[in-house]
């Protein structure tokens, strides 16, 4: 699965991948809301950091093989962590944009994007010595957005386009919904499964729909659609947390159950998370903003705990996810062209 959970996502990918995932629940009618009470929020810097410096403009997500072997997709080339070490490893293809990433092990990572010139669809696979082609199905003005491995040579492939790919035993199926759906997010729950959110945009009005599908008998199923209001309770996705897609509210955090959208983390009227990761709803961490500055808060089913410590005003957080027992999150360039790693475990 993407593990866990290439979030490929995010807070620039919500915007270039059009992740206008403001959207209501998949009930027909509004979701139960419970009661708004805020979380106390207090100071609490109980995380110890690490922070790697990259010399790449990092995209959106990144596989964790262990804790101590990362890798991170970028443009020419992606970033190899190793044991402190940091590796660059080239795509040996000027003409591919790695927008993101997903493996079974540090010898089996998927890397996709899309060929810059002609803008295609394009897949590499690192293999842990070196960068391999794997040809794809062409079609035009399609990107790879996120990845979904089920094993070495099985992996799931959602565009921005309304197409997704599945790839097994060096074949590759083609499935195409609805032509005015895009921005596929593909991801596998924790019972095996596996799921599509796509959106239909209603350019001029403001307006957007949300699709849930379920690979069932071979077939992208339809499981729901939501329409969107500027006014709604639920906003935009936000990452995910113990194999749940998550995505944010006006009072809290919620996740797709399969079915429908349901309360995770109650969080009151106070902040609107915009990125997040976890393990479970007692085990959260997501950055917000609390009046004029951006902080990242940890909730542990009581209280908000707000890393006052670490404030990024300017660099946009690409990716967040929680593997191994740590928080790992990926903070695009700053104003002097550096962007980092930083990996966070309890004190």
């Amino acid at each position: 699965m993407l593990k866990r959970k290439t979030i490929y996502f995010v807070s620039r990918l919500l915007a270039s991948v059009c992740l206008t995932l403001t959207f209501i629940s998949c009930d027909k009618e509004n979701p139960v809301i419970p009661p708004s009470t805020n979380p106390l929020i207090v100071d609490s810097n109980f995380f110890d950091w690490h922070f790697d410096t990259l010399q790449i403009s990092p995209m959106f997500g990144m596989y964790i093989a262990d804790t101590n072997k990362v890798i991170i997709p970028g443009n020419h080339y992606s970033t190899y962590i190793n044991n402190g070490s940091i590796q660059y490893i080239s795509h040996n293809d000027n003409d591919f944009e790695g927008w993101c990433v997903n493996g079974t092990d540090i010898n089996n990572v998927y890397i996709g994007g899309a060929s810059i010139s002609q803008y295609r669809t394009k897949l590499k696979r690192w293999n842990g010595v070196g960068i391999e082609d794997i040809a794809m199905p062409i079609d035009t003005s399609c990107r790879i957005i996120s990845i979904e491995t089920i094993s070495e040579n099985d992996i799931w492939i959602s565009t921005n386009k309304s197409i997704i790919y599945h790839y097994s035993n060096q074949f590759f199926t083609t499935y195409r919904l609805d032509s005015e759906l895009v921005d596929g997010l593909i991801y596998k729950d924790n019972i095996g499964g596996l799921y599509a959110a796509l959106v239909k945009i209603f350019y001029g009005l403001n307006s957007h729909m949300l699709y849930m599908f379920k690979f069932e008998n071979n077939s992208w199923i339809e499981v729901c659609k939501d329409s969107v209001s500027e006014n709604s309770e639920l906003q935009i996705f936000i990452g995910f947390s113990e194999s749940k897609m998550l995505r944010s509210g006006k009072t809290g955090i919620y996740y797709f159950n399969g079915n429908k959208w349901e309360k995770y983390v109650n969080l009151g009227n106070t902040l609107r998370p915009y990125l997040a990761c976890g393990s479970s709803a007692e085990n959260i961490m997501f950055r917000a903003d609390e009046g004029n500055q951006s902080y990242l808060f940890h909730y542990d089913g009581n209280r908000l705990y707000r890393n006052s410590d670490l404030m990024f005003p300017d660099p946009s957080f690409m990716s967040m996810q929680y593997k191994f027992g740590r928080f790992y999150v990926t903070i695009n360039e700053d104003w002097m062209g550096y962007s980092y790693l930083g990996i966070a475990k309890f004190k």
